[in-house]
């Protein structure tokens, strides 16, 4: 079964350029303990509903603006189990990117949106690209949930796929630039991957 889920990410209305391996976020500062907001990195509901199971197949990344093409994007993808926090990732945005080396047992992997597969026009650029990354257990969608898709505070959650923007060049924005953020997944229904 396919799954699509993004993330949407309003920036701050700073016009600053962006540095290589700044992160591209909502907020000039992290939000909450763990940097991670549901506005803004959390994807749900890409796992399969028995076992939270799949395989991130493609990518895509849009936005209002232009100059977003003139640079490769990263996207680091996490997996966290219920109560799990992340010390990577925990900045502002524009701010430099660190990783925890205590962090590594929750990285999945990342994807890259090249510069040179960016399609352009006068008020905005996207950019898609093929995935191959496998995800398991529980990490997606939360086995005590009784309440299907819903949202919080409905639906409970063991497992969280989280994804952090990075900036892998110089890029110009614009105010309040819109960024989102689209994976899609195949998760076969009750089949663990091998």
């Amino acid at each position: 079964m396919i799954r699509v889920a993004s993330i949407n990410i309003t920036r701050p209305t700073g016009v600053t350029a962006y540095a290589s391996g700044q992160r591209v976020w909502t907020s000039t500062t992290a939000s909450g303990a763990s940097g991670i907001t549901a506005a803004g990195s959390v994807f749900y509901n890409l796992g399969e509903t028995m076992f939270g199971n799949g395989y991130i197949v493609k990518a895509v990344l849009f936005s209002n603006a232009s100059g977003i093409s003139a640079a490769s994007q990263r996207l680091h993808l996490y997996t966290l189990s219920s109560g799990q926090t992340l010390v990577s990732g925990t900045v502002g945005d524009q701010a430099a990117l660190t990783f925890s080396y205590s962090d590594a047992n929750k990285y999945i992997g990342f994807i890259d949106f090249p510069t040179a597969s960016f399609v352009t026009g006068a008020t905005y650029a996207s950019c898609t690209v093929t995935a191959d990354i496998a995800f398991q257990r529980a990490a997606i969608r939360g086995e005590g949930d009784f309440s299907g898709y819903g949202t919080a505070p409905n639906q409970v959650r063991v497992g969280t796929l989280v994804g952090i923007l990075e900036a892998r060049g110089v890029w110009t924005p614009t105010a309040s630039q819109l960024i989102s953020v689209q994976l899609t997944s195949d998760a076969q229904e009750g089949v663990s991957p091998p």
